[in-house]
């Protein structure tokens, strides 16, 4: 499929998600918690980052904890921390169920004005047009009015109403810079700079031993290493976006514990680290 036969779908489908958003905002007792695109799609069968959006509280009340359910088809996941939630996880095996967020305090709640989306990266299996729907659960802090009476509350997002995504074919990703250069710059840079998905750390050769963990938007491409200004070369990162290994004692000559290490694509820098 040509790039300009999938950047036309983009558009479309973010006109239809633009427009939703806007219906879903203008009336917040209408508005239920939905996957976000942030402008890619989710590939079948590879690794994905997507988001669930919770739009507001529960009638005025501050939310304090999310719960989603895993479906068997979705693997290898890994939840996005949220700066004042634990997470928490319920395990068959080795396969993740549920994931739980929850605010360690009443000032980290999701107040009913707010929005948070809570993320998560996994291998989504199947095949072109499948569906993959999450149930999910909004809990929330509650006070009657005129009493001290407190308690918790809950909406539930199942059946027609669970947040649900499609998946799509290698040939009809939507993931790079040609194809959505502004999201990508605005919402990605965002997003992966937020999580900082990598590690970086010096050896007693001096070699500098290097982690990164990104989805499957920079699956097999190659990214740039720095420190400061000066470029120490280019990691090659395998199809599920990660990559592990050292970098010689002679390259990380001037690296020192204690320097902050980005990790560059296209020039817009994804991730850093702090050398430990």
């Amino acid at each position: 499929m040509s790039l300009s036969t999938r950047v036309r779908r983009a558009l479309m489908a973010a006109s239809i998600m633009s427009a939703g958003s806007l219906m879903a905002f203008a009336s917040s007792a209408s508005a239920h918690v939905s996957i976000v695109t942030y402008g890619t799609t989710f590939t079948a069968g590879a690794n994905n980052a997507f988001y669930f959006r919770v739009p507001h509280g529960c009638d005025g009340n501050p939310t304090n904890k999310f719960v989603i359910d895993i479906p068997a088809s979705v693997t290898r996941v890994k939840p996005f921390q949220q700066p004042g939630w634990t997470i928490t996880r319920t395990l068959s095996g080795t396969s993740t169920t549920q994931v739980v967020w929850t605010a360690n305090t009443p000032a980290d709640r999701l107040l009913d004005w707010q929005v948070r989306d809570f993320g998560l990266r996994a291998t989504l299996n199947g095949k072109a047009g499948d569906k993959i729907s999450f149930t999910a659960a909004q809990y929330c802090d509650f006070t009657e009015a005129g009493t001290t009476n407190t308690g918790m509350t809950a909406e539930n997002w199942v059946g027609p109403d669970a947040p649900t995504l499609t998946l799509v074919g290698a040939d009809d990703k939507v993931t790079n810079a040609s194809d959505l250069a502004l999201l990508r710059s605005q919402l990605v840079s965002l997003l992966f700079r937020a999580a900082q998905p990598a590690q970086a750390s010096l050896a007693k050769s001096g070699a500098l031993n290097y982690v990164v963990d990104f989805s499957s938007v920079w699956r097999n491409t190659k990214v740039e290493v720095r420190s400061g200004a000066t470029s120490l070369g280019t990691v090659a990162l395998n199809s599920l976006g990660d990559a592990s290994g050292a970098l010689s004692k002679s390259v990380a000559a001037n690296v020192k514990a204690g320097s902050v290490i980005t990790f560059v694509w296209n020039g817009l820098t994804i991730a850093s680290a702090t050398v430990s």
